[in-house]
C-alpha cells in the first residue's frame, strides 16, 4: 500500500481563526488541515450536480456547500464562474467606501469526512498567492495568472458527506460567482493505489485506452511511478496526467508538478536513462500537468515514468492512456509506393479529408516539398497534429508546415508553440508541442456559400541524405456549415459595423458563430435566444492565445485579435456581461476546466427573446488576421 503524506498542524490560534481557513500568511506558518468542525446544514446548502449555485463574496467571507452521501469511487468536476461572470468587479473594484483595487480571484477547497466524528479534513485546495499558509510553490509561483481556479476532476475516496468552501484569494473585495458540480462518467481503475510501482520491475501494465488513479509520494531521492506497455504494430501512444489542475492534496503545502518520461525497454539503468529516454522532460501541457504523444514503430516493450519537476508535493493523480492498436485512420502517401514525387507541386496536391492520418516522406533530390489539399468551410477550427523527428521513434528530421487558402495559395496564419521561421512556416518542437491550430478564413467574395479548397505544404527543416519521413493527422475541432439554412454563421458584412442595434448575425443551432474583423469594423455582433431566466449562459471566444499560456498546446488559433466581448440584453443596450483580453490588473476571464478559450463570459440569463454578443478588438492590436470563433453554452 502506498503511503499518503499530509501536513497536520493544529494550534489554538487556528481554532480561533477557522473562518479564514489559514493561519498566518507566509511560508513556514502552521495550517489547520484536519479535525475541522463541520458547518451547520443551514450554512452549507446541498449542491446537486448540474444545478448551478449562485452567490456573492465580500472581503474575508467563506461560503459552504455540501455533497451529502457521496459514494466512494464517484468522480466529479467542480467549476467556479467568477472572473468569467463579473470580470470587471473581480479585476478592479472601486466603491464609495474604499479606494482599494480588487485584483482578486475565488479559491476553492474540498473537505472529506474527518477522522474524528463531526469533523472534516482538508482534501483538495487551490492557493494562488500562498495566503493559505503554504510554501513558496503556490499557483502564482508557476506564473499561470489570476483566473477561476476550478477543480476539473476529483474522486471521492470514502463514502460520506463532503463540503465545498468558496473564499477570496487576498481577503479583498469579491463579487458574484456561480458554482457548478458535475458527475464524470469516465471509468477509472484505482487498483494502482494498492500497488508499489516505484521500481521498473513493478511497473503496472497498461493496454488500450484507460484512466488509472494512482498516488505519487514526494521523497528524496525521488521514487517515480512506472507503467509498462507493449507495441507490436505502428502505434501512436498518448499519456496525460491530471493532478496540478486539481490543487494541493490532503494538506500538502506544495502542488504536485508531474513530468512524464518514455523509455524503450523495461529496465533503464541510471547510465542508460538519458540514452534510452525518448524524451526526458515532458512538462506543462495544461498548466503544470503534462501530456506526451509519441509515434512508435519499433515493436517491443516500453516504460512510462511519472515523476515530479520542481515542487515537493505528494498527490493522488489521474493517468489517462490511449495506446492505439495501429496508427488508425490512414491515407497512404508516397511511402506506400516506396517514395516518389507525385505531390511535389501545388498543382499535383494529394486530396485528403478531415479525419485522415497520413504517412509520407519528403526531401529527396526530386521531392523537395509535399502538397496536400482538403475541402473545408470558412470558419472551421482545425487542428493539425504532426509526428516527425521530435516525437516519432523512426524519424530523424523535422518538417516545416505551411497552410494556404484556396487556389490563390494565400498564406494563412496558424498558431504553433515554436517561433515561425517565416510568417506561415512552423516547426514541431517536441512531444509536448505538436499541434497547429487555426480558424480558416474565406478567400472569396462575401456570401460565398460553397466549401473551399485549402492546402498544406511540408518541407524538411534541414537537408539530410535521403527523404524525411513524417506522419500527420488533420481534424476539425469546430464544424461550420457555411450558408446552410439552419447552419453556421460566418460574419459576412465586413466593414459594416453590425452593432447589436444594426443587423446582427444569428448564431446557428449549435450556438456557433465566427468572423474576421475587417478594416473599418468597429465590432461584429451576433444574436441568440437565451435560456429561461436564472440559467447560466457561457460564451467562449477563440482567437489569440491568452497571455498566461495556460495551455501550451491547446490555445491560439492563428488569430491576431485581442477580443473585447460584451453581452447585451433584449433591448440591445443593457449590458449583461463584459470581458477583455487585457486586464486592468492581473485578472483574466479564464478557467481551468475549459482551458482552450481565449476568454469566457458568463452570466445569469434574464430570460426574454434575444441576447446579443458584440465582439471588438483591444485598441492598438494588430488587424493582420483578426479572426474569431464564438460558442454559446447554456445550462439545461
Amino acid at each position: 500500500m502506498k503511503p499518503v503524506t499530509r501536513t497536520i498542524h493544529i494550534t489554538l490560534l487556528c481554532l480561533l481563526t477557522i473562518a479564514l481557513f489559514a493561519c498566518g500568511g507566509g511560508g513556514g506558518t502552521e495550517r489547520f488541515t484536519t479535525g475541522i468542525p463541520i458547518p451547520p446544514d443551514a450554512e452549507a446548502p446541498v449542491i446537486t450536480p448540474l444545478v448551478v449555485q449562485s452567490d456573492s463574496l465580500k472581503s474575508a467571507g467563506v461560503k459552504y456547500y455540501r455533497i451529502p452521501n457521496a459514494t466512494a469511487g464517484d468522480l466529479y468536476a467542480l467549476e467556479i464562474f467568477a472572473t468569467r461572470r463579473d470580470f470587471e468587479s473581480w479585476d478592479i473594484l472601486t466603491d464609495h467606501l474604499t479606494w482599494a483595487n480588487n485584483n482578486s480571484i475565488p479559491l476553492l477547497r474540498i473537505y472529506r469526512p474527518g477522522t474524528d466524528p463531526g469533523t472534516m479534513d482538508l482534501y483538495l485546495e487551490h492557493d494562488y498567492s500562498g495566503a493559505l499558509g503554504g510554501s513558496l510553490f503556490s499557483w502564482d509561483y508557476y506564473g499561470w495568472g489570476k483566473h477561476d481556479l476550478d477543480i476539473p476532476l476529483f474522486r471521492i475516496p470514502q463514502t460520506g458527506t463532503y463540503y465545498i468552501a468558496v473564499s477570496t484569494d487576498n481577503l479583498g473585495f469579491g463579487s458574484v460567482y456561480s458554482l457548478r458540480l458535475q458527475t464524470v462518467a469516465t471509468p477509472v481503475d484505482a487498483t494502482a493505489l494498492a500497488t508499489d510501482n516505484t521500481t521498473p520491475g513493478n511497473a503496472i501494465a497498461v493496454t488500450g485506452s484507460t484512466t488509472i488513479y494512482d498516488h505519487y509520494t514526494s521523497t528524496v531521492p525521488a521514487a517515480p511511478n512506472y507503467y509498462r506497455f507493449n507495441v507490436s504494430t505502428p502505434t501512436i501512444a498518448c499519456f496525460e496526467v491530471t493532478a496540478f489542475r486539481n490543487g494541493r492534496f490532503m494538506g500538502d503545502t506544495d502542488y504536485f508538478d508531474p513530468t512524464l518520461v518514455l523509455y524503450s525497454g523495461l529496465n533503464p539503468t541510471p547510465a542508460a536513462i538519458l540514452a534510452d529516454g525518448l524524451d526526458i522532460d515532458i512538462d506543462d501541457y495544461l498548466f503544470s500537468d503534462p501530456k506526451l504523444c509519441y509515434k512508435l514503430t519499433t515493436a517491443g516493450d516500453y516504460l512510462l515514468e511519472v515523476n515530479e519537476a520542481i515542487s515537493t508535493g505528494s498527490s493522488d493523480y489521474f493517468l489517462t492512456a490511449t495506446i492505439n492498436a495501429g496508427i488508425g485512420r490512414l491515407a497512404t502517401g508516397e511511402l506506400a509506393g516506396g517514395g516518389g514525387t507525385a505531390n511535389n507541386t501545388f498543382g499535383t496536391a494529394d486530396a485528403i479529408a478531415y479525419g485522415d492520418t497520413v504517412v509520407e516522406d519528403v526531401g529527396a533530390s526530386l521531392d523537395p516539398e509535399d502538397w496536400f489539399t482538403f475541402t473545408a468551410t470558412p470558419g472551421d477550427v482545425l487542428e493539425l497534429q504532426v509526428f516527425d523527428g521530435t516525437n516519432a521513434d523512426d524519424e530523424t528530421n523535422g518538417v516545416y508546415v505551411e497552410l494556404f487558402a484556396t487556389n490563390t495559395a494565400k498564406p494563412l496564419r496558424a498558431s504553433a508553440p515554436a517561433a515561425a521561421t517565416l510568417p506561415t512556416k512552423y516547426s514541431v518542437t517536441g512531444p509536448g508541442a505538436f499541434t497547429i491550430r487555426t480558424i480558416l478564413e474565406a478567400d472569396a467574395a462575401a456570401g460565398q456559400a460553397a466549401p473551399l479548397a485549402y492546402y498544406l505544404k511540408f518541407t524538411p527543416q534541414s537537408p539530410i541524405p535521403g527523404p524525411t519521413n513524417y506522419t500527420f493527422s488533420l481534424n476539425r475541432l469546430r464544424a461550420a456549415s457555411f450558408g446552410a439554412v439552419d447552419g453556421f454563421t460566418v460574419e459576412q458584412n465586413v466593414g459594416s459595423n453590425n452593432l447589436p442595434s444594426a443587423a446582427p448575425e444569428d448564431l446557428d443551432n449549435n450556438g456557433y458563430g465566427a468572423g474576421i474583423l475587417g478594416v473599418g469594423d468597429a465590432a461584429d455582433s451576433f444574436r441568440f435566444t437565451p435560456p429561461a431566466a436564472g440559467k447560466l449562459v457561457t460564451i467562449n471566444v477563440y482567437a489569440k492565445a491568452p497571455a498566461s499560456r495556460k495551455a501550451h498546446d491547446l490555445d491560439g488559433f492563428g488569430s491576431t485579435l485581442q477580443p473585447i466581448v460584451t453581452v447585451y440584453g433584449g433591448n440591445a443596450t443593457t449590458e449583461l456581461a463584459k470581458a477583455t483580453y487585457t486586464a486592468e490588473t492581473l485578472v483574466s476571464a479564464e478557467g481551468i476546466a475549459a482551458p482552450t478559450p481565449t476568454l469566457t463570459v458568463s452570466y445569469l440569463s434574464p430570460g426574454g427573446t434575444d441576447n446579443y454578443i458584440q465582439i471588438a478588438s483591444e485598441p492598438g492590436s494588430t488587424t493582420e488576421y483578426p479572426a474569431y470563433f464564438i460558442e454559446v453554452v447554456t445550462e439545461p
